[in-house]
């Protein structure tokens, strides 16, 4: 059982992009991952809105309306699609209306950012047979990306969690690799 308190895991490390890890009695692997990350938020951010700053995208997204950016189900039908609602994003960016603001945009970038992020983490632990997923890195303190997660969730039944400290978990696994190693030098 590894420190998690879990046998087997899955992690989402979520930072300039994102790296997909299993974790477990034979060993971690990379399983792999995607550019998106928060790099992604900050580099659309920096073309589509008046900041590049990850806090004042963030406090911009607070007020989005996502309706306004991404193309939804209800924008296509009028009725729930199996376990997706018709508040279900069915194309991210697919809508961009004239009316579109600043935190709209915000918020869509989030959005799409943290469903690929979540789906990926989803296709990941169902490949390994299991129902949840450790988010660590910076970007797992996002709470906008944290309610997407969320919806993601309810979704596919994965579950996400966010252990104490997980933005350091990079160098907290450094630290106990080097100290493991009974070396200075590693």
């Amino acid at each position: 059982m590894f420190l998690s308190g879990l046998d087997d895991i899955i992690i989402a490390n979520v930072g300039t992009g994102t790296a997909i890890i299993e974790a477990s009695g034979r060993g971690i692997a990379h399983l792999g991952g995607s550019g998106v990350g928060g790099g992604t938020i900050v580099g659309l951010a920096k073309k589509l809105l008046p900041t590049a700053e990850f806090s004042e995208i963030v406090k911009l997204a607070q007020a989005g309306d996502l309706s306004a950016v991404d193309l939804l189900l209800e924008d296509i039908t009028d009725k729930d699609m199996g376990f997706l609602n018709k508040k279900t994003t069915a194309s991210n960016f697919g809508k961009m209306a004239d009316r579109a603001s600043g935190e709209d945009i915000a918020l869509a970038i989030i959005n799409m950012v943290y469903q690929v992020i979540g789906v990926l983490s989803v296709f990941a632990a169902r490949a390994k047979n299991l129902g949840r997923v450790i988010v660590t890195g910076n970007g797992s303190r996002n709470k906008i990306g944290q309610k997407i997660l969320s919806e993601v969730t309810g979704m596919y039944g994965t579950e996400f969690v966010y252990p104490a400290d997980a933005e350091y978990t990079t160098a907290i696994g450094a630290g106990l690799a080097q100290a493991g190693s009974g070396t200075k030098d590693g």
